[in-house]
């Protein structure tokens, strides 16, 4: 947006390019950990996620088994984005303390490459996740009750609904959990009566609380639609959250289509411009 007033920082600066280099990186190591997620359930908790046809291959030994290679591709691709950026620091600190334009060619090939490989990982991931990766809802849901996942919440009913203090909350909530995994008993199958038995041990009495009521705490789609934070995973806080991005989003748009055209209209654009087509 205006003059670089500081002569080194014009000619010979590299904190640009690594600084470019870096954001593709933590994009690029965000998007793997989520896509290393994907493949872990995958393996340990087969009916958790569908791929599509696309995304799986057979192999020749067990046809009846198709693995994951393009999720594993795509893994790769974006630690490969890791590894260009850090060739991109490596080949920019060897640059000498001087004017770089004539020696910048090495990093500037690494940082493209680092770009457009980034760009390809987050297109790629798009994709899978827009259109060709199915979630198994009910199994997770069920899985959720096997591994008492919502359980945690009951000291908050107790709290809310009851008006127990939070001490004792915990208490009865926790010794109902220890009862129930102790029995082998998933959170749908917490009864009034099983809450009873911990609160007469805890306060010498019955709650008497409706097995409805219960139901709505702790099954898992009403345990996420209570969490309804900022950056929380409730569906309208998730949607919420897009909605900001997107905007976000249109509004960084705007800002590079008016720096290209900045660009573009600037008089040294132009002169540089016609000093290339001399030379061609």
């Amino acid at each position: 947006d205006g003059l670089v007033v500081n002569t080194f920082d014009a000619v010979s600066a590299i904190d640009d390019l690594v600084a470019c280099a870096d954001l593709a990186a933590d994009v690029a190591t965000a998007v793997r950990r989520l896509l290393v997620e994907l493949l872990f359930w995958l393996r340990t908790e087969p009916g958790s996620f569908f791929l599509a046809d696309a995304w799986t291959g057979a192999t020749s030994d067990m046809p009846q088994l198709r693995l994951p290679v393009r999720l594993n591709a795509l893994v790769g691709r974006a630690r490969r984005v890791e590894s260009g950026a850090r060739a991109v620091r490596v080949a920019a600190a060897d640059l000498g303390y001087e004017p770089i334009a004539w020696a910048i060619d090495d990093a500037w090939a690494h940082l493209e490459a680092t770009l457009v490989d980034g760009d390809d990982v987050l297109g790629e991931t798009a994709t899978l996740l827009a259109n060709d990766l199915e979630v198994n809802r009910a199994y997770l849901a069920n899985r959720a009750g096997r591994g008492h996942t919502t359980s945690s919440d009951l000291a908050d009913f107790l709290m809310i609904e009851e008006q127990l203090d939070p001490g004792t909350a915990t208490a009865i909530a926790s010794r109902t959990i220890a009862q129930i995994i102790a029995d082998g008993i998933e959170v749908s199958g917490i009864t009034p009566e099983i809450i009873d038995s911990a609160a007469l041990l805890i306060i010498g009495r019955e709650l008497k609380v409706e097995f409805e009521t219960i139901s709505r705490y702790l099954a898992p789609r009403r345990f996420l639609e209570r969490r309804t934070a900022t950056g929380a995973p409730s569906p309208s806080a998730t949607r919420a959250y897009l909605d900001q991005e997107l905007l976000r989003l249109a509004t960084d748009r705007r800002w590079r289509a008016g720096a290209r055209e900045r660009l573009a209209a600037a008089p040294l654009g132009q002169a540089v411009d016609e000093a290339l087509a001399r030379t061609s």
